[in-house]
């Protein structure tokens, strides 16, 4: 049963090596679908500048189909000039060489449509693959979490696993000190004789200090027995012992006594008595007073 543990546990630890290279293999994919969006990024970000160029050079090639056609109706005009004219014509003609010159500056530092085709395939290859990058960075990602759940399931089973050995420690220390105890019987055999003959000598001595204990006390038993009875024969402690009754009832007399002055006492005590007909005599005196007051007035 234990090789088929270790077995078992082998083989997470050889799924758990597997999935850290999985994990590795999904960051490096991170990292990659990282750089495909920066890329896509940019390439969204020119895209209206190279929208407008396109429509810049569009507009330079009609300016130049423009420029062509009034060049074949002056040079027609020109040779039907008089000289004052021709040469302001040739002054507009350096204008316009000029102008050509600078069209044709921007003519080569302007993408041109074919290089607009290629950024655009580039562009439309590129979504596809930051498509595919996110749909696979999904699928690592569900993956990386059922992994991270696996790798918290591996340490749980590692610390469980760590406190089983520990105990298998404890319990093999345990046996081993147990097994080097009993492995010397003629030792074991001595020592148990030995306790054995202790016991048997605390026995014989607490029995003899239990017999000579027991002795004592018949002893003194019969000591007080004797002396209650020469007590009992004594004239002396037999009028102690009448007096001693004597003292008990005239103690209960005394008590009772001591009761019936007390009930007596309140019985006979007056005084709040006195004091309540005294007050009532007052007030009578006063009704009197105001009464015969209010007559003679």
């Amino acid at each position: 049963m234990k090789i088929d543990s270790y077995n078992q546990e082998n083989s997470v630890y050889l799924s758990y090596e597997e999935e850290v290279s999985l994990a590795v293999e999904i960051k490096d994919l991170q990292g990659q679908l990282a750089d495909y969006n920066m890329y896509s990024t940019l390439l969204l970000f020119f895209y209206p500048t190279v929208c407008c160029l396109c429509r810049r050079e569009e507009a330079i090639r009609a300016i130049e189909e423009e420029i062509r056609r009034e060049r074949r109706v002056a040079d027609e005009v020109v040779q039907a000039m008089p000289p004052a004219k021709q040469e302001k014509y040739f002054t507009m003609t350096t204008a316009n060489e000029e102008l050509l010159q600078v069209l044709l500056y921007f003519d080569t530092n302007i993408v041109t449509a074919s290089e607009l085709k290629n950024m655009q395939e580039v562009l439309v290859s590129k979504e596809t693959e930051v498509v595919q990058s996110e749909s696979t960075t999904r699928g690592l990602s569900t993956e990386s979490q059922r992994l991270q759940q696996d790798l918290e399931k591996v340490q749980q089973l590692e610390g469980k696993i760590t406190g089983e050995l520990s105990t298998l420690k404890e319990r093999v220390s345990t046996m081993e000190s147990e097994l080097h105890t009993y492995r010397d019987l003629d030792t074991l055999k001595r020592s148990a004789e030995e306790k054995k003959k202790r016991l048997q000598e605390d026995r014989v001595l607490l029995t003899q200090r239990q017999d000579s204990f027991r002795q004592l006390l018949e002893e003194k038993n019969q000591n007080y027995d004797a002396l209650k009875t020469k007590l009992q024969e004594n004239e002396t402690h037999a009028q102690l012992v009448n007096l001693e009754r004597k003292w008990q009832h005239l103690e209960q007399n005394n008590f009772v006594m001591k009761e019936f002055i007390a009930s007596k006492s309140q019985e006979s005590d007056y005084a709040s008595v006195a004091k309540n007909v005294y007050q009532q005599l007052a007030e009578y005196n006063k009704c009197l007073i105001d009464s015969l007051q209010s007559n003679r007035s």
